[in-house]
Parts: C-alpha cells; structure tokens; sequence
C-alpha cells in the first residue's frame, strides 16, 4: 500500500541517498546536465527550505521505501498566489500505477487549505510522457519559454 507524507527535515535525511538518486535522474530525463556538486546543492536547499518551511514536499512510500516526491513552493504572480512545482519524479519501476496523480492530489489538497488558486510547473518539450501527464491534469500553457544558444 502506498503512502503519502509530507517530509520534514527527519525524512529527508532520512531518504538522502534515494533523494539524490531521484533528482540526478529527473535532471537526466529532462536532459539537464549534472554532477554530484549541483545534486548535493540541491539536496543541501531542499533540506534549508524544509527548515525554514517555504517548501512543501511531499513523498509517496511503499512499505519503507521511497518510490517519488513532489516539491513546491508558493510564490507569487502579479500579487496572485501560486505554487511552483519544482521537481516532481516517480521511480521508474512504478510508474503508470495511479501514484503521480495522487502526489498532485496531495499538493492540490494542502494547495487549497492554504488559499492557493493556481499551481504552475515548467517542463521539458521534449519529456513528452510528462507533458502528457500534465495535460491530463488539465495544465495550461499560460507563458512560454524561449531560449536561444549563443
């Protein structure tokens, strides 16, 4: 059976080696360049931002095992309060079960207790399994992202 709980600092420290391996592997999907500096970075703001509490983070657990995690923050647009999605991943070997639209659901419920009218992600162009699953979460492109190599 799987379980959803929001991380506190414990959990995270707990779950380091699996967080690293997710995060190392959601930059590769979305063909982001990385090394073990930028990951233990990102680990190392993750770990700050749970302590402080701008970030809200939740896991999915099988029995003890971490098999995903959703991580927002809330901001604001044009005095409108949102939350970003900044990393979202599922193990590979359990995707395709029903777990991604229950770790949205978790945000979507802990998003409207806390007055939040709209959440927002950027993804990959490329990741199209990822923008299919948006899609089907009914996401809107609302802006669009154009980059150019110089």
């Amino acid at each position: 059976m799987i379980k959803f709980q929001v991380f506190e600092e414990k959990i995270a420290n707990e779950y380091k080696k699996d967080i690293k391996m997710y995060l190392k592997q959601v930059l590769e999907e979305n063909g982001i360049k990385n090394n073990d500096n930028q990951i233990n970075k990102i680990y190392r703001d993750m770990v700050s931002y749970i302590k402080d509490g701008s970030a809200i983070i939740v896991g999915a657990f099988e029995e003890k095992k971490m098999i995903g995690f959703i991580w927002a923050y809330e901001r604001y647009i044009n005095d409108e309060k949102r939350y970003h999605i900044n990393y979202f991943i599922i193990s590979r070997e359990n995707r395709k079960q029903g777990i991604g639209q229950k770790l949205m659901n978790q945000i979507y419920i802990i998003a409207k207790k806390n007055k939040v009218k709209k959440i927002e992600l950027m993804v990959t162009m490329n990741n199209e399994s990822a923008v299919k699953f948006y899609q089907k979460q009914n996401f809107k492109a609302e802006r669009i992202m154009l980059c150019k190599e110089i």
